[in-house]
């Protein structure tokens, strides 16, 4: 007998939760989420289809809706704002309107400091090693440094 879903369940939020090994890094209730998987970009909107996934080094787009500026318009849609993140490999599930992305490696784009990741990609760009394992390692580093590099609130500007 096929299952069917309650009319509390198809109008529920759309939840994101983002976990590390080391730490909860996002957690809130969101309009939609895009991800890197591994071969391709994925859009999950609310009433998703069930899915697992093996996700890839990129960028992770959630567009939320944005309490400063929530006072909505005549149609009653709320403004929206999108947060960026980054995340580095890992796996995703969607199911029943929750998108629980687990990542070995993970940040909110607006908790880093556009200067110190600049000062990274320095660092990082001076010497390439040599011995072939060490070089992959340098080089999925760089690749983590430019994509904090994209996702970085912008430098204040200079007068």
């Amino acid at each position: 007998m096929a299952e069917t879903k309650t009319e509390t369940e198809t109008n529920a939020p759309l939840s994101c939760l983002v976990v590390t090994p080391e730490a909860v890094i996002f957690d809130r209730p969101v309009l939609n989420v895009s991800v890197p998987a591994f071969d391709g970009e994925i859009g999950i909107l609310r009433n998703h289809a069930p899915l697992v996934s093996m996700l890839g080094l990129g960028e992770v787009r959630v567009r939320i809706r944005d309490s400063e500026n929530d006072s909505g318009n005549e149609n009653g849609n709320a403004n929206t704002k999108i947060e960026k993140l980054g995340i580095d490999g890992g796996f995703i599930q969607v199911k029943d309107n929750q998108v629980k992305i687990l990542a070995h490696r993970a940040v909110v784009g607006g908790d880093l400091e556009h200067a110190a990741v600049e000062a990274e990609l320095k660092r990082l760009g001076e010497s390439p090693p040599e011995e072939p394992a060490a070089r992959a390692k340098w080089k999925r580093e760089v690749a983590w440094a430019k994509l904090c590099q994209r996702i970085a609130p912008p430098p204040p500007p200079k007068f």
